[in-house]
């Protein structure tokens, strides 16, 4: 999954939005999106379960972390290379580092 998406944002052009959309994936179940910004300790995050994640995120600055979740547990995730067009994907808020969000909210506006 990660290699089809670093593929498909390697082919973005600069300065024109696109659709990053992710609601659409269907191949396991899930409810929730958990985005993580760098340095993140997902320990700190009580509100879930992501004891299925690893938490290398806290000490890397490289990717971004994306953890699917379903019924408030972690189930799938992936680390996307760190890219700016992440910047319009919003991942402080509700706790602290990072930011949840439903499946249905899953599509994301973003550019270079």
């Amino acid at each position: 999954m990660e290699t089809k998406i670093n593929m498909f944002l390697l082919k973005q052009e600069e300065n024109i939005p696109f659709q990053f959309v992710l609601d659409t994936i269907s191949s396991f179940e899930w409810d929730e999106l958990l985005i993580a910004g760098p340095y993140t300790d997902l320990e700190d995050i009580k509100e879930y379960d992501l004891s299925r994640f690893p938490n290398t995120i806290k000490s890397h600055d490289s990717f971004t972390f994306f953890g699917f979740l379903n019924n408030k547990k972690g189930v799938k995730w992936m680390d996307l290379k760190r890219d700016k067009a992440f910047s319009g994907i919003p991942k402080g808020g509700e706790i602290r580092g990072c930011k949840v969000h439903s499946k249905t909210a899953c599509r994301f506006v973003l550019k270079y």
